[in-house]
Order: structure tokens, then C-alpha cells, then sequence
């Protein structure tokens, strides 16, 4: 089956500053992403100096030269909590550098990265599982919603004053959209609501509920994948090629057009994550390419193989 043209279809990828997998491929690693069909690629980079900033831009202008739009999320990590507040001037300064800087070249810029889950913690565990779905208010650790909130207030407003002709992304993990309310009540406004999904359900009859209830946005899947973090598996690249070709094509049939782009979490597998800790980390397993311990490019798997005849149209 082809896929929608009206759909761009991507891969996440990371930079080379703090993801040693990526480092040792980053040339390789736009290039498989193009390979695969991708016109779409997400990243993660908040640049500090020129340096960073010019590399930030040859990822971003590679791209493009290779067909791909690009999404750079200006991730501060899963940990960031009441930090980024203590310098709140200096935070503005950086994401003004970043929006002024690359606003002519990047297609859509995420601001900050699954808020939804920090707010859901706390020290060392959950704030409140007794509604594992995440969809209703008492889910969240109410005083992580005000530091995320007073921080999108910050960070989300300088970044479109910087940069006011790029789109903006704000995305949540799974179900857990209560969080969009809670930036909307603070008279926040963006332009695409992201889902990061790793699980089966009923995706279409969430997706409607989203749209009926945000009525001014339109709708991407930043990260989706099969729930490798709960491993291991038994014959993980079956499970990983068997999920994907159902997400896909399940995407490629909803029948909406607000729903602009899906994007795999993730292009290489990251064996750092499971080398440090001794033991299995489902984070090492997402990639569509297998490394090698030393991150060296290992094999393409059955994923990579099967995504790349859906996003070719073979």
C-alpha cells in the first residue's frame, strides 16, 4: 500500500554532543534516514555557541539537500524540574540565540519534551497510578505542573517572538493530553499537538477525541515504535517489524487531514544505555539500524527494510 503524500514520514535521530551513537555516525546516519524515504527528520540540539549553532544548521541544510524537513526539539532532558527556573534571563537569552539564529532554516521547532511525564513523578516513582492512563488531573504531581507551566510561559513565547514564522510543537506521552490544558490556561497557543505513542490502542477514536477538543491544532505522531522498553523480548526485530507495519498503516488510513507527519523513535539503536547499566535498557533497542558496541554500524534490520518499502511506495 502507498503511503499518503499528504503525510510526511520521518525518523528521529539525536546529536552528536551527548549521544555517542550518533557521533559515530553522523554523516551515516542522515544518509539512512534518506535512504529509508524519510521526508521528515526530528532532532534533538539546543546549540550554546557558534560552534554548536553552525553544526546545528549543516544537519538542517543536509537535510533539506537530501529531501527531509527537519524538527528540532529543544530538549532540556527528562530531569530538568525547578534548574532552568533559577536563571530564568539566561534561559530567554538561549532560546532567543536558538530562534533568531535558525528561523530561516528549521521547518518546526518542539519546544521542551514530554513535560507530561516529569509531571507525572516524583522522587524515585509515580505521583499517583491509581489512573494508569494519565487522563485525568489528579494523575500529576500538581507542583511539577506549575514549574512546567512557568517554564513553557518562558520559554515558549521567546522562541516565537525569536523565530515567528516557524510552527511550534508541544508533545505528551500516550494519553496524557490534561497537560495541553493546563498550557492553554496559562493562554499558551501553538501550532501542533505531538503524540509520542509506544503502545496499542484505539488510535483513531483518541485522535478524534483530540481534534473535537483542541479545534485550532493540528495533529502529529513525533514518536512511535513498539514497547521495547518493557523487554526483553523474545525475537525482538519480529515484534519491532510486525508493530510498525500495523502503526503505519493504521496511520496511513485515519481519516483526517490534521494529522501532518509520523515520525519513528528511532533511527540507530544506542547501545551505550545497556553498557552502562550491565543489563538489558530498552532505550538500546529502538533503532531501525543495529550498532555494535562500539557503535559501529552492526546490520539494517527487518524494520529499517520494511519501513523504507512503505515510505518508498515498493
Amino acid at each position: 500500500m502507498a503511503l499518503k503524500k499528504s503525510i510526511k514520514w520521518g525518523v528521529n535521530g539525536h546529536n552528536k554532543y551527548s549521544y555517542p551513537a550518533y557521533a559515530a555516525n553522523d554523516e551515516r546516519a542522515l544518509e539512512l534516514a534518506a535512504e529509508l524515504g524519510c521526508t521528515i527528520y526530528r532532532i534533538n540540539c539546543r546549540p550554546k555557541n557558534e560552534e554548536q549553532l553552525a553544526y546545528t544548521r549543516s544537519v538542517i541544510d543536509k537535510c533539506h539537500a537530501l529531501g527531509m524537513e527537519v524538527m528540532l526539539v529543544l530538549d532540556y532532558g527528562m530531569n530538568w524540574g525547578k534548574e532552568l527556573l533559577k536563571e530564568p534571563e539566561k534561559l530567554v537569552q538561549e532560546i532567543t540565540y536558538i530562534g533568531e539564529n535558525l528561523k530561516d532554516v528549521v521547518d518546526y521547532f518542539q519546544m521542551l519534551n514530554e513535560t507530561d511525564i516529569w509531571c507525572s513523578g516524583v522522587e524515585g516513582g509515580y505521583y499517583n497510578l491509581t489512573d494508569p492512563t494519565g487522563q485525568t488531573p489528579g494523575y500529576f504531581n500538581p507542583e511539577r505542573v506549575e514549574i512546567a507551566v512557568a517554564l513553557m510561559k518562558l520559554t515558549l513565547p521567546a522562541l516565537q517572538a525569536a523565530a515567528p514564522g516557524v510552527k511550534t510543537v508541544i508533545n505528551f506521552g500516550v494519553r496524557h493530553y490534561p497537560i495541553l490544558d493546563w498550557y492553554i490556561e496559562a493562554g499558551l497557543k501553538w501550532d501542533i499537538i505531538a503524540i509520542d505513542n509506544y503502545e496499542i490502542w484505539d488510535y483513531y477514536e483518541f485522535f478524534h477525541f483530540l481534534e473535537d477538543r483542541y479545534p485550532g491544532y493540528d495533529l502529529m505522531v513525533v514518536e512511535c515504535n513498539y514497547p521495547a522498553l518493557w523487554g526483553p523480548y523474545d525475537d525482538p526485530d519480529q515484534k519491532e517489524t510486525e508493530w510498525l507495519d500495523m502503526f503505519l498503516n493504521k496511520m496511513n488510513e485515519y481519516d483526517s487531514d490534521r494529522l501532518k507527519a509520523v515520525i519513528i523513535y528511532e533511527l540507530l539503536d544506542q547501545p551505550e544505555y545497556e553498557l552502562k547499566k550491565g543489563s538489558y535498557h530498552g532505550e538500546s533497542h529502538f533503532g531501525l539500524v543495529a550498532l555494535n558496541d562500539d557503535n559501529t554500524i552492526k546490520a539494517k534490520k527487518p524494520a529499517f527494510e520494511l519501513v523504507k518499502k512503505l515510505y518508498r511506495g515498493e
